[in-house]
């Protein structure tokens, strides 16, 4: 990267943390625009005790491919703000990864249903790559933890969930069954709520 971009890179980052979220969006917009060379100069917005600064670093870390990016989502999965977790979880829905599965799956029974919602969103993005996490989930987890696992598996549409998704039909949970009869029923397996 030439000198003048380099200086350019480091002017956008600096803007991210504006104040103005708006402003915020394009700036990240045009930092992603330079790939991996912008990731340098995001680390120190990564690491800073600046909430907003860090929130933006993970909004356009969204929109940058490849897997130095996709390290440093992951990472931000653990950061100690909701609002940064849950910008990490969107950026896992926009370009899910299949090294961060252990961790999105990880949130799928957190206390927070809206982070629990995202990590199940990013899996099904992932396709038949999360159905192993997925099926571990929906058979040992929490009743939370079986909810998203069962939500996911009737929107994944895979014929290998069938069997965990009948099981589930007797599951505690109202929810969980009802999960599990909608993707019996997206399978083609709904005749069986008819049989006598």
């Amino acid at each position: 990267m030439r000198g003048e971009e380099v200086v350019e890179v480091k002017r956008l980052a600096g803007e991210l943390a504006s104040g103005d979220d708006q402003r915020a969006e394009q700036t990240a917009h045009r930092l992603a625009a330079y790939g991996d060379a912008a990731l340098p100069a995001l680390r120190p917005l990564l690491e800073s005790a600046q909430v907003d600064g860090r929130f933006w670093a993970v909004r356009t870390l969204a929109l940058v491919p490849g897997p130095w990016a996709a390290t440093l989502r992951r990472e931000a999965l653990r950061d100690a703000d909701r609002e940064v977790r849950l910008c990490a979880l969107r950026a896992m829905c926009e370009q899910p990864t299949p090294q961060a599965m252990a961790d999105l799956a990880g949130h799928l029974g957190g206390s927070d249903p809206l982070a629990a919602r995202l990590a199940g969103n990013a899996l099904i993005r992932l396709g038949g790559e999360a159905l192993e996490p997925l099926i571990a989930a929906l058979r040992e987890g929490t009743p939370q933890t079986r909810i998203e696992a069962a939500r996911a598996l009737a929107e994944l549409r895979q014929p290998e969930a069938i069997a965990h998704l009948f099981a589930a039909l007797d599951d505690h949970s109202t929810i969980v069954r009802h999960w599990a009869e909608i993707g019996l029923e997206r399978l083609g397996q709904n005749y069986v709520f008819f049989a006598p």
